[in-house]
């Protein structure tokens, strides 16, 4: 009888044991996303409008297409900051921001609300044109 009292509270123990190792590592997973979160926010100076291009390095549109495009979109709107996201180094990122199909560009305002979101390649006229609205 004490035996199977023993066995009922060793394994109540290890269940509140796991139940709070779990909780613990989804605090951590948060607390990790938020400073990613806030290191790529911060890349972004207060008041200037940005582009968040996010792109893979076997994403061959993104190369071929979108890049150039980028390219120029930088090269005519100096004021604008373009943040590269390669989402394999940070698939955080891209679950955050409910990234499934590249390349991905992600227009915000300068309070850093998105005002646009757009999938596959575009243009550097289009992006500038949804800048300004």
């Amino acid at each position: 009888m004490l035996e199977r009292l023993f066995i009922v509270v060793f394994i109540i123990t290890a269940f509140v044991a796991a139940y709070y190792l779990f909780k613990y590592w989804q605090l951590k997973q948060v607390q990790a996303q938020a400073k990613l979160g806030d290191a790529l926010m911060n890349e972004i100076p207060e008041g200037q409008s940005a582009i968040l291009y996010f792109t893979a390095e076997w994403c061959s549109v993104c190369k071929l297409q979108q890049q150039p495009a980028m390219q120029q979109f930088i090269a005519e709107n100096p004021n604008v900051k373009v943040v590269t996201i390669d989402i394999e180094v940070m698939p955080e990122v891209a679950q955050r921001w409910h990234i499934l199909s590249l390349p991905t560009t992600i227009i915000l305002d300068k309070k850093h609300v998105p005002i646009a979101m757009n999938h596959g390649a575009v243009s550097a006229r289009k992006l500038a044109q949804q800048l300004e609205r």
